[in-house]
């Protein structure tokens, strides 16, 4: 009868808990856990008063899941060696201290004068989240000229989709003067959660001229990469509130079987 009466309280409870929100009885509220206290545990034990206090406060708030946020996952190749907005930087100045990195971080790419374009390609292997609440990527760039009249960025890809449109809109919109090194921070859209929810992913970049110099427009467009970061944000794991009540029931039921058995 008592677990019989027990369930009924507690369902009583669920059905009820919009009224139990929404403030109308707080005593009514409190008479309903003192019940359900002392059906569980047979009577007010220092066990029992302290599930009491700590039920209470559960039903202050609402009653819905709650979530426990991961860590993000943040990947990194190559090194910051630089801060937002500094110049001049030039080619000699970044081969110098990015030596010994891997590539493509490890030396200038292209040139502005004789060309090539810069264009890179690199990648990243990880133990991914099993699903994906947000996701960016930043990118550390020397001499990128994002303030020329057209659009620098020719070609974006991760893993064969085609963002080439969010960099260039990244890239014009925060610094690229001759010489100087920049930071960029791209917001990746949900279509490659998929793609980075696989553990392995590779991007594809590159540049385009015209570039800018010191006499005026140049035919190519080199660019030092200095760093890569991509931070993987996890869908924060639910934490249902039905769990404290599980944990109050299972403590007044170990109670009950001691003073049984004795």
């Amino acid at each position: 009868m008592k677990i019989i009466a027990i369930i009924h309280c507690f369902a009583h409870a669920v059905l009820s808990r919009g009224r139990f929100l929404s403030g109308r009885s707080v005593r009514l509220r409190h008479r309903f856990l003192f019940r359900f206290i002392v059906l569980a545990t047979g009577e007010i034990s220092k066990k029992g008063l302290l599930a009491f206090v700590l039920l209470i406060f559960a039903f202050a708030l609402p009653l819905r899941p709650l979530s426990i946020n991961a860590a993000p996952l943040v990947l990194t190749l190559g090194a910051q060696h630089f801060t937002d907005g500094q110049k001049p930087v030039g080619p000699g100045t970044f081969d110098t201290v990015a030596a010994g990195e891997p590539a493509p971080f490890n030396a200038f790419i292209g040139s502005n004068v004789t060309g090539p374009n810069f264009s890179a390609t690199w990648g990243y292997s990880y133990s991914a989240p099993p699903s994906i609440a947000a996701a960016t990527l930043t990118l550390g760039i020397v001499d990128g000229d994002s303030k020329a009249s057209n659009h620098t960025v020719a070609l974006f890809r991760l893993n064969g989709l085609d963002l080439t449109s969010s960099l260039n809109t990244v890239f014009q919109g925060h610094g690229g003067s001759l010489g100087e090194y920049d930071v960029y921070t791209l917001q990746l859209p949900g279509s490659t959660f998929g793609a980075l929810e696989s553990g392995s992913v590779s991007f594809l970049l590159t540049l385009q001229g015209p570039g800018l110099g010191v006499l005026g427009p140049t035919p190519f467009l080199g660019a030092g990469f200095d760093f890569s970061t991509l931070v993987l944000n996890p869908v924060p794991e639910p934490a249902p509130l039905v769990s404290v009540f599980t944990g109050v029931f299972i403590l007044g039921y170990r109670s009950s079987r001691r003073r049984f058995t004795t």
